[in-house]
């Protein structure tokens, strides 16, 4: 990210105060999924996941003045079709790299 100008900043431990906009989306995470969704398998928790993560990233917020998280990226790399897919399958692949690593973690019992 840092050739598109974004620079990553690292915040002070225990101090979520400093990182607003990233406990808000872990909120509405835990509101809109984590709260409602139970999970007896990896391949469950994926399926639903996948579909979250699509509501949530489509989603069009007046924070982003009305655009929904993907459409802001892809105006920041360059907006067109092409370049939204390929973010959309990086996020995607990504969820699925943090499911797998941490399935123990995130399964109901």
């Amino acid at each position: 990210m840092a050739d598109k100008g974004i620079a990553h900043r690292l915040i002070p431990p225990r101090t979520p105060w400093h990182n607003g906009k990233v406990e808000r989306s872990h909120r509405n995470d835990q509101r809109y999924f984590y709260d409602w969704e139970k999970f007896s398998s990896v391949y469950e928790l994926n399926q639903k996941l996948e579909t979250h993560l699509s509501w949530s990233n489509n989603k069009a917020m007046r924070t982003l003045a009305w655009k929904s998280p993907l459409d802001r990226l892809a105006f920041f790399l360059g907006s067109h079709h092409l370049q939204t897919q390929k973010i959309r399958f990086f996020i995607y692949t990504m969820s699925l790299t943090v499911i797998s690593s941490s399935k123990s973690f995130l399964l109901s019992p």
